[in-house]
């Protein structure tokens, strides 16, 4: 069945309907992972600048801090 637009929606009538603001809203558990995968970025992003603060301070005092140098 096709909707106001001329598009083809599965599962009939009203399945398709988008509101008013043009986006629908994900269910819980989609939610849930987005939330998931959004702190999992930030925890990698924040991370990695401690590791790159920590070889750059080692650096600073002549140390060494993986393999041989």
């Amino acid at each position: 069945m096709a909707d106001a637009r001329g598009f083809t929606v599965p599962g009939g009538a009203g399945a398709g309907v988008v509101p008013a603001g043009g986006r629908q809203s994900l269910p819980w558990p989609l939610y849930a992972v987005l939330f998931l995968v959004r702190a999992l970025f930030w925890v990698t992003a924040v991370g990695g600048i401690g590791v790159l603060t920590l070889a750059s301070s080692v650096d600073a005092v002549d140390g060494r801090l993986l393999g041989p140098g």
